[in-house]
């Protein structure tokens, strides 16, 4: 690992220990509509999209392409925790296997119809549209994300969040629940029996990790105290951040804060880094700073060691956050034009262009750009691949691994379609060698069996013998082997039938 891998990894363990997963994205949104009518994408997030069709599609966690998540349909939105709402309402919570189909697929009991979750190890709670709020029962390895239960003693939410605070000894969340009345308040107990008001956080706007909007337009902050004592329930302690006014929307990831006024300027306050490894030091800048350069900004983040912004006229910036003190005019870079919106995780962004487009930006090692490779990071924008379906004989075939484009041409994992083709498919893993077999008579080559040999070492292949070059050559990614699909489809006797513009391909077996 070079300098700067170690160095990122090391801030993003810092960060970890203070960011709740809610916090890592503005406004706590998880899901956007799309912009725009392209390749049938009805909104997405920073590591998962919806088609229009209702089917759902995930990438990162070692998954570097879109790849559709098998038994989910009529998917409306996406929620925290794995979550997402089918159009009827109900709730379906699903988590990564090692089986064919990729994943598990659970319908989540006791929630309908919710607007707002917050996971925690130690605890997840839910918002439905009515306000009624709902706790994730807890068994021995955290929550269980397909149960939940009623929360009695507080009603008519909005919204809810939570931050952490050194002071708790067990780890636990402090959770902050705002009421459709502009009040704040806080739990009072871990068991969630007692809820407590605070008056001075009210009316309020919004409420994000120990940040609170009120609709004066002022912004409050309650401190997180690292001392090891132990909390106060009353959380009366909210304090405005100084200089602050005609604030329209704040974000913060608990250590760096950012808010958005009411003429499109951009403040800046809390965290900037210097160091690498264990030199690595969070410097702290407790007045905010407007930051000039920039046009209108309709939302902000800091991801990794940068700070981005959308401007309203759709141009993304970037500036880093590597220095001992932000100063007022820090030098932006242009990273895209034409973008429509943009939703961050901690470490990465998926950006839409008004075209409908996909792109990513930042860390890329598990995959979380969907671009087709497992490369640390780009600091270029990059495309993310389409979200293409396969259908064998009219049937959707299930794939661990999304389909991968490459100069127009299509690749499927090794095992995915082709055993489905009629197709013996053998690994050597000494030489790395994939051999396709089909026997004559099962649809293969009226003279014998059909025979394809893929090198990976040498990008060669042959059938029956005879080398055949492609415009791409077949690789593999994170240990996935991948071939070209049409060439092996056709060479085992299927009619392959690429509908581009609704992004699927449609093979039958002759």
């Amino acid at each position: 690992m070079n300098k700067r891998r170690l160095a990122l990894a090391v801030f993003a363990s810092l960060s970890l220990a203070s960011i709740s997963p809610a916090a890592a994205l503005a406004d706590e949104s998880l899901f956007l509509p799309s912009v725009a009518d392209h390749g049938g994408i009805a909104g997405y997030g920073a590591s998962s999209l919806v088609k229009s069709d209702g089917t759902y599609w995930t990438w990162g966690d070692g998954r570097s392409a879109p790849t559709q998540i098998a038994g989910l349909s009529d998917v409306e939105t996406v929620l925290e925790g794995s979550l997402v709402v089918k159009k009827d309402g109900s709730v379906w919570h699903w988590e990564k296997t090692d089986s064919a189909d990729g994943a598990k697929v659970e319908k989540v009991e006791g929630l309908t119809r919710p607007v707002a979750v917050r996971y925690t190890y130690y605890g997840t709670l839910a918002v439905d549209a009515e306000g009624n709020v709902f706790r994730a029962e807890m068994k021995d390895r955290g929550p269980d994300m397909t149960r939940f239960a009623p929360v009695t003693g507080i009603g008519d939410v909005a919204d809810l969040t939570y931050y952490y605070d050194g002071r708790n000894r067990d780890g636990q969340a402090q959770w902050v629940f705002l009421k459709r009345d502009g009040t704040v308040w806080k739990n009072a107990d871990y068991a969630f029996d007692r809820f407590v008001p605070i008056p001075s956080a009210g009316p309020a706007s919004s409420v994000q990790s120990q940040l609170v909007l009120k609709k004066d337009g002022t912004v409050l902050a309650w401190p997180i105290d690292n001392t090891g004592t132990a909390p106060s329930w009353n959380g009366d302690a909210a304090v405005r951040v100084p200089g602050l006014s005609g604030i329209r929307s704040v974000w913060t990831n608990t250590n760096t804060n950012l808010a958005i006024d009411a003429e499109g300027k951009l403040w800046f306050w809390g965290a900037t880094i210097t160091g690498w490894t264990d030199s690595t030091v969070l410097h702290n800048r407790t007045t905010p700073v407007q930051l000039k350069g920039l046009p209108r900004v309709k939302t902000a983040y800091a991801v990794e060691r940068s700070l981005v912004a959308l401007s309203e006229d759709g141009k993304l910036y970037a500036t880093s956050i590597e220095r001992s003190d932000m100063p007022a005019a820090p030098e932006f870079k242009l990273l895209s034009a034409d973008v429509g919106s943009v939703l961050a995780s901690k470490r990465h962004l998926i950006y839409q262009k008004t075209d409908g487009t996909l792109w990513g930006w930042g860390v890329n090692k598990a995959g979380q750009l969907g671009y087709g490779d497992l490369e640390f990071e780009h600091l270029t924008p990059v495309p993310v691949q389409p979200p293409v379906a396969v259908t064998v004989n009219g049937e959707t075939a299930r794939l661990s691994n999304g389909v991968i484009v490459r100069s127009g041409q299509t690749f499927v994992p090794l095992r995915s379609v082709f055993e489905k083709l009629g197709a013996k498919i053998s690994w050597d893993e000494n030489g790395k060698v994939a051999a396709v077999e089909r026997q004559s008579g099962a649809g293969g080559s009226a003279s014998g069996d059909t025979i394809i040999l893929v090198d990976f070492k040498s990008s060669s292949i042959t059938l029956n013998g005879k080398p055949v070059k492609l415009a791409n050559d077949p690789f593999g990614i994170g240990g996935v082997s991948y071939l070209p699909l049409r060439f092996v489809s056709e060479s085992l006797g299927s009619k392959v039938d690429w509908k581009k513009e609704e992004n699927r391909i449609d093979i039958e077996m002759k």
